[in-house]
């Protein structure tokens, strides 16, 4: 299997997650400012990364080092108006996941996960425990198959990506790593989906030219929001001519780089 990440993984990032405790803070915006008041209030030199939404209205920060983040994490839990409002964790990295491709549409997840176990031994452990765990299925192409995204555990990462393929049902079966991205179908933006979207109860955009799919819209030329943003707030020279659902994009390389730094991919 061609793990294209393995071997040359992004600077590690520290997040911090803060959840909200009551359904009063359910609203992201009001949470972000809130605790980016907090931040400030007492004059610090915090550097951070970054902050982003979390699923619930939650805030994460991130920051470059163990020593922003202890410190953002000491200052934070100081202070009682936070405490109160929020639980404050170290975010857990993800287990790496695969793709398996091509499985009879009739298979269902516990027959997969049945038959992978029986012919690929490394995947439980000494007291038999599964070291995988089977997710969800995807559509093929051909309406007979669907592919499967397995979840992973980080200790036997490394042997698996050595593999060529898994053994099912009698004949190896082909798989590659997953790196899924959440991009909002409805304002093309990353890290949500459309069901979360601010902007569910607006037309969707263009997905050639990033604009509103109002009744008279007509487009020339394609353009990409994402890069474009990047480019005017981070002084990027990306280029902006493709479609904002390009896999090619550069906004989206810069997401699955994020989702591989926050993998766990074992020793």
């Amino acid at each position: 299997m061609k793990i294209p990440h393995y071997q040359s993984f992004p600077t590690e990032e520290f997040v911090l997650l803060l959840k909200p405790l009551g359904k009063d803070k359910s609203d992201y915006h009001s949470n972000k400012n809130l605790i980016t008041r907090a931040l400030t209030s007492k004059g610090n030199a915090l550097r951070i990364t970054s902050i982003g939404r979390v699923f619930g209205g939650g805030v994460k920060i991130v920051t470059a080092n163990e020593t922003d983040f202890t410190a953002i994490k000491v200052l934070l839990e100081s202070m009682q108006d936070i405490t109160e409002a929020f639980e404050i964790t170290r975010a857990q990295k993800r287990k790496p996941q695969v793709i398996v491709y091509n499985i009879d549409k009739k298979i269902q997840a516990e027959e997969l996960l049945e038959g992978l176990l029986q012919n690929n031994c490394f995947l439980y452990d000494a007291n038999n425990v599964p070291l995988l765990k089977v997710e969800f299925p995807i559509q093929a192409r051909n309406k007979e198959s669907r592919h499967w995204v397995v979840t992973i555990d980080p200790s036997i990462f490394k042997e698996l990506s050595l593999k060529q393929g898994l053994y099912f049902n009698w004949s190896r079966v082909r798989f590659t790593e997953f790196t899924g991205i959440r991009q909002c179908r409805t304002c093309g933006a990353f890290c949500h989906t459309a069901k979360y979207c601010d902007d569910r109860d607006k037309p969707p955009i263009c997905e050639n030219c990033s604009m509103l799919k109002t009744e008279n819209h007509s487009c020339r030329v394609p353009k990409c929001k994402n890069c474009i943003f990047s480019n005017e707030k981070f002084k990027r020279n990306w280029h902006t001519t493709h479609s904002v659902f390009d896999k090619r994009c550069e906004s989206y390389l810069r997401q699955r780089d994020i989702l591989v730094k926050r993998t766990n991919y074992g020793n």
